[in-house]
């Protein structure tokens, strides 16, 4: 226990730490949340302000963080056709997570 005194976040990364202090500025943000009728994706919650995408897939209910995503991305993603093959073409791999 004696490393638990040193505060929780001290073990994460720097990339963790610095999703966790966007996520909690994300409070106060207009968060955009999308439902999909999606065999791949459930939903996904977006900020404009900072470009974060938070993606919850639909088979195991898993939620998934991708940083800088422009907002033209987004827009697109809640118009295609195919919610998962165009994340998959245009998000996963390329925004990080």
């Amino acid at each position: 226990m004696h490393g638990m005194a040193m505060g929780a976040h001290h073990w994460l990364s720097a990339h963790a730490r610095l999703l966790w202090a966007r996520r909690k500025a994300s409070v106060m943000a207009d968060i955009e949340t999308q439902s999909f009728n999606s065999t791949n994706i459930s939903g996904a919650e977006y900020n404009p302000d900072t470009g974060d995408l938070s993606v919850t897939f639909a088979r195991t209910g898993t939620t998934y963080d991708y940083i800088n995503v422009p907002p033209t991305v987004w827009a697109a993603m809640k118009e295609a056709s195919s919610v998962g093959q165009y994340f998959r073409e245009n998000i996963a791999g390329i925004y990080g997570s």
